[in-house]
């Protein structure tokens, strides 16, 4: 996996910059005894029932907590 963010907003340089990523690529080496179209299914398969990406293309409510010692 692989991104693109500008640092500028994750070390608080610039308020105009978000802190997070701008895209995020996913690239996957397959080496199997399947046709290109199975090998479809399994991607559309995959992809529709990842957790990951699931949470990415998504919202998801987030909770921090912080505990001191």
């Amino acid at each position: 996996m692989e991104g693109d963010v500008d640092l500028r907003g994750f070390l608080g340089i610039s308020e105009d910059v978000r802190p997070g990523y701008e895209s995020i690529t996913c690239t996957v080496s397959v080496d199997a005894d399947a046709t290109e179209d199975e090998l479809q299914e399994l991607q559309n398969h995959v992809e529709a029932t990842s957790p990951l990406v699931d949470m990415i293309t998504n919202e998801v409510p987030l909770e921090t907590r912080l505990i001191t010692k």
